[in-house]
């Protein structure tokens, strides 16, 4: 991911650079996720295959609630430690974000950590969530890789 690049290049402007494109993008991520969230709450989605056993209706859940925790955690804690961090936060070197407290090392460690781990987790739950939809399309044969498109209107 980028987030594990740039923590690899030499101190200089293209690191930042490239740290201020990751900032951005965590934002419009989360102003999406937040919105989508919003659309969700007013738009039910689809039941469940009916042939699938409790526990995989259980997993799916629990791996789509991880998705939207792992997309909020993500952006909020970045935030976090760029206020703790003192770092510059602009979106796109559009406007400046505000920053809602001051300059705290041991917020910083702290939000750096989650960020960090929060970024393997998601990983591994988006993995969980490609292997789950190929499984139940190649092998169970059914429609849940499909439920996942956009309906098609007319039909």
């Amino acid at each position: 991911s980028i987030g594990l690049w740039m923590d690899y290049l030499p101190k200089g402007d293209d690191k930042w650079r490239w740290y201020g494109v990751h900032k951005s993008f965590g934002l419009t991520v989360f102003v999406l996720i937040v919105i989508r969230i919003f659309w969700r709450s007013s738009n039910p989605t689809p039941n469940m295959p009916e042939n699938m056993l409790k526990i995989e209706v259980f997993l799916a859940k629990a791996v789509h609630a991880l998705l939207y925790a792992i997309m909020l955690i993500m952006p909020i804690s970045g935030y976090i430690d760029s206020c703790a961090g003192d770092y510059h936060l602009a979106f796109f070197d559009l406007f400046e974000i505000p920053k809602i407290f001051d300059k705290n090392e041991a917020l910083e460690e702290i939000s750096v950590m989650v960020h960090h781990y929060t970024a393997i987790l998601l990983g591994v739950a988006v993995s969980l969530h490609i292997v789950g939809a190929l499984k139940h399309h190649f092998i169970v044969k059914d429609d849940t890789l499909l439920r996942m498109l956009p309906e098609k209107k007319g039909d």
